[in-house]
């Protein structure tokens, strides 16, 4: 029992994400399909989000995913990119679609220690010209990560939309109170 919680106390130190504590919410059911991934690359605008590591103190948040292919196959290129206040830094990362259509995937980081073998990056309503709400959640006896963002296609998103994806978060279970808005005004 000490091994397991040290275990998740190490990993909620580098897992670059907001803690979790409670059972995740079941999400079966709820990921979307995405029939033609290469509508969902170029470039989303972060909206909205729970904090994680990697994007703590940045602003003008984007992610740019892009198909690639190596000899494992295909796979989708992340580029997490945000700007300190004197420069942009980045962060790139590989995503893998284990079931398509399935809006499910599994992105790993190099600066990560952890690499991920189930999806941790579920979509949850998408309209690939418009907007993407992405959810993960894990938990080992009640203590776990969970991420969640809205992402726009540009980088303002109305707000009855910003409502709709918020309202369909919390219809799954997702307390949104911690949820904060990614600065993207003055952009350099």
């Amino acid at each position: 029992m000490m091994r397991t919680l040290a275990v998740i106390a190490v990993s909620l130190a580098v897992c670059f994400c907001e803690p979790y504590f409670g059972t995740c919410p079941d999400i079966t059911g709820k990921i979307v399909d995405v029939p033609d991934l290469s509508a969902y690359m170029g470039k989303w605008y972060e909206i909205q989000k729970f904090t994680n590591f990697f994007e703590r103190g940045l602003e003008c948040n984007y992610a740019e995913y892009t198909l690639m292919s190596d000899s494992s196959g295909p796979y989708v290129n992340v580029n997490n990119t945000g700007f300190d206040g004197s420069e942009y830094t980045s962060v790139i990362g590989k995503a893998t679609q284990p079931t398509p259509p399935l809006g499910a995937f599994i992105v790993s980081f190099g600066v990560n220690p952890f690499v991920p073998t189930v999806p941790n990056y579920n979509l949850i309503a998408l309209d690939t010209s418009q907007y993407a709400l992405i959810y993960s959640c894990s938990d080992v006896l009640g203590v776990g990560a969970q991420y969640a963002w809205i992402l726009s296609r540009q980088s303002t998103l109305a707000p009855s939309i910003v409502s709709s994806l918020s309202a369909n978060l919390t219809a799954i279970g997702v307390d949104i109170n911690d949820f904060v808005v990614t600065d993207q005004t003055n952009c350099p």
